[in-house]
């Protein structure tokens, strides 16, 4: 957190952080107590120029400090918020937006550390929310929020191709939203001269408790790869008699690099794969975020962030339980104790378990189509009656269409009562049950409301996700 408020302080005086770490000595007129704590003062700032931006309106308040956790805790509220939209158009039960607004990871990461993630988190919920509506409206909008999010971290840049076809209009949507990236982006790069030095730096020497990354290295590094391809590139030398030509690769044949180099066409893999298969934009979203993570080589704790919307909507035993796992990795920061092997083991061991062997979800939004849920009648608040089945996305799925039950538009006339003592009389009771039934179909839960109250209608009512009539099932 004293990172940003330092490189907010530097864009504030006018200064480029992109190309000045706080070690130059053209930022001595800058330096203060903050700056003899900062840590990795020979790295210029990674940061995307929104979170740029953000920093130096905090670093220019009375309280900076203060008031950058109060930023960020109100990005939070404000995914949280758009996070119960999401699941209230998904059909699913709104409390389960408490699995990420009251996980004490969240708290403990945007309140108590004040990470710039909570910024781009709130965008990408904003994203989701926009695109759940069905149809998906003010494409525009998603593609600005989209741009705010990939400006914020660059993480929601791989979800563009993905959101550009859930959106409808791809083109549209890429071309708003990769506009204003590269709008904002323009003048870093120029003055970087390139790709940010701070960026390159992050690539090619960050790594950190990557769950792929940690065992990759170490075997690639056992069966001797890199010694491997550099004796390969002396023979291919000797073949084409380019002594000088290839040389720069040579300083680059490492095992770590290697393993990012594998985990990176791995990444592109899945963007691929998003953009082609996933339809759904809120299961959609929290796959390719969760599958990044699990690819990259650094992972820190506040990096959850990204993943845990999704596994709160979806009650992903597996994810969530992870957001108390990778508090272990403060262990080596605090304690002393090496990663490798068992606070690494301590970590992904029992996720692993939990990811193969935890029942999947049977929401309606994973993995088939959205399910949107249809609003209450008259207005009213409570529980709703069917979804909202939009053919269009059933037949890009290929999951055949149900027909909707042929709901009766009024109550059918009751027949007249029998006279008392005659054979096959009513009692009393039987014509109570219909009116109470009838009663309830009012709210939203009797024969007219679910379909529930006559044989005729049970049969021709379409079952819901978990078998419990429709619209209902979510576990």
């Amino acid at each position: 957190m004293l990172r940003y408020l330092w490189d907010g302080k530097v864009a504030a005086a006018g200064l480029n952080p992109y190309a000045l770490p706080p070690a130059a000595d053209r930022l001595f007129p800058l330096r203060d107590e903050m700056w003899r704590r900062l840590p990795h003062t020979q790295v210029p700032t990674v940061y995307p120029p929104l979170s740029v931006a953000a920093f130096s309106i905090a670093s220019r308040m009375p309280i900076p400090l203060l008031t950058w956790k109060t930023m960020v805790t109100g990005a939070d509220l404000l995914a949280c918020w758009l996070l119960l939209g999401v699941a209230r158009r998904l059909g699913v039960p709104p409390g389960r937006t408490v699995w990420y607004a009251w996980n004490p990871l969240v708290t403990l990461e945007v309140a108590g550390m004040g990470h710039v993630d909570a910024l781009g988190v709130a965008a990408v919920v904003a994203v989701v929310f926009l695109l759940v509506s069905q149809p998906p409206r003010r494409p525009g909008a998603t593609a600005v929020w989209a741009a705010a999010g990939a400006l914020a971290k660059l993480v929601p840049l791989a979800a563009f191709p993905m959101w550009a076809r859930q959106a409808g209009r791809p083109w549209r949507f890429l071309g708003l939203a990769g506009g204003l990236v590269a709008l904002a982006m323009a003048p870093v790069v120029a003055a970087s001269r390139g790709i940010p030095p701070g960026l390159v730096t992050y690539g090619i020497s960050w790594e950190f408790n990557g769950p792929f990354f940690e065992p990759l290295w170490r075997a690639l590094d056992r069966a001797g790869a890199a010694g491997a391809l550099a004796h390969g590139l002396d023979r291919y030398k000797a073949w084409s008699q380019n002594w000088e030509g290839v040389n720069f690769i040579y300083p680059y044949l490492y095992p770590q690099l290697l393993a990012k180099l594998l985990l990176a066409g791995g990444m592109a893999a899945v963007v691929v794969l998003a953009s082609l298969r996933w339809r759904d934009p809120a299961a959609g979203t929290g796959r390719l975020l969760g599958a990044l993570l699990l690819l990259s080589a650094t992972v820190y704790p506040w990096y959850l962030l990204w993943v845990l919307p999704w596994a709160a909507l979806r009650r992903n035993t597996a994810w969530l339980a992870l957001s108390a796992l990778i508090l272990l990795s403060y262990i080596p920061q605090f304690a002393g104790v090496p990663l490798w092997p068992w606070v690494y083991l301590g970590i992904w061991g029992p996720f692993g378990v939990l990811f193969i062997v935890a029942p999947k979800s049977k929401d309606p939004h994973h993995p088939g189509p959205l399910l949107p849920a249809s609003p209450p009648p008259d207005g009213r608040r409570g529980r709703t009656a069917r979804p909202l089945i939009t053919p269009t996305l059933f037949a890009a799925s290929g999951v055949p269409r149900p027909r909707p039950s042929p709901l009766p538009l009024s109550r059918p006339p009751h027949p007249p009562p029998r006279e008392r003592g005659t054979p096959g009389a009513s009692p009393p009771c039987s014509l109570f049950s219909r009116q109470a039934g009838g009663r309830l179909g009012e709210e939203g839960r009797g024969d007219e409301g679910l379909g529930r109250g006559t044989p005729e209608a049970a049969k021709s009512a379409p079952m819901g996700p978990g078998g419990e009539g429709p619209g209902g099932g979510v576990p």
